[in-house]
């Protein structure tokens, strides 16, 4: 999952209207913005590529090769097309001209991740959570998550499981409790990652749950039914 596709209307991306536009970027641009990214995500999942790309191409034209955001937007079309090589290309390009987007680091970490080039992801997602846990804990914590299941996928369970507290003061985080369904998944308990899932459904809403599903789905852990809900599929 993207974080360019919560374009200004996730709470993970609340704190970063723009990661790739200027501090002084008004409302009718982060509106131009917002706008590029839902048609353009929406063209490329419905398969029109070159619809998607004449986006960016307009995108491009009317800012220009210098600013971030092309690059951004380019990264996601490739991403949606599932082409993870050049999307890769384009968040590089997003960071070289501005490094501090935690959007562009976390798509980074992504491409590495659906390549699965898990040992990388797991150190750019851990990078971006240390940076962030204090100015943006919800971030940090889908980063958490996110190092959770690349262990999981290099089949180090053990190691998963030594990201998560063990002591909890008060309620749990959406990424402790996600993380502890796909740890029953990996041990082979299905029956317990979905009853596990049903009590981190209860807590999160269904946005929520779509952003920390997306990498089980990555990693064909399960799928969503017929009403959109994830489910896991027991290993055969």
């Amino acid at each position: 999952m993207l974080l360019s596709q919560f374009w200004g209307g996730s709470p993970l991306a609340a704190a970063e209207k723009s990661s790739s536009a200027s501090p002084a970027v008004d409302d009718s641009m982060r509106a131009f913005e917002k706008d590029a990214v839902n048609r353009a995500a929406e063209l490329a999942k419905a398969g029109n590529g070159a619809g998607a790309e004449a986006v960016v191409a307009e995108v491009r034209q009317r800012l220009g090769d210098k600013d971030p955001f092309v690059d951004e937007l380019s990264g996601t079309v490739f991403a949606l097309q599932k082409k993870y090589a050049e999307a890769e290309a384009s968040f590089r390009k997003q960071l070289a001209k501005a490094p501090e987007s935690r959007v562009g680091q976390f798509n980074l970490a992504e491409m590495f991740f659906l390549q699965t080039r898990y040992e990388e992801a797991e150190k750019r997602f851990a990078s971006i959570e240390s940076t962030l846990r204090e100015t943006d804990p919800a971030l940090a914590d889908l980063c958490r998550y996110k190092r959770v299941v690349c262990r999981l996928a290099l089949g180090s369970s053990k190691d998963a499981e030594a990201l998560l507290p063990s002591t909890e003061d008060g309620p749990a985080s959406p990424a402790v409790q996600y993380s502890r369904a796909a740890i029953r998944f990996a041990h082979r308990d299905a029956a317990g990652a979905q009853k596990a899932l049903e009590e981190a459904r209860n807590q999160f809403s269904v946005d929520v749950e779509n952003l920390y599903a997306d990498s089980l789905i990555e990693l064909r852990w399960g799928a969503r039914d017929e009403s959109g809900k994830f489910v896991f599929v027991p290993v055969k």
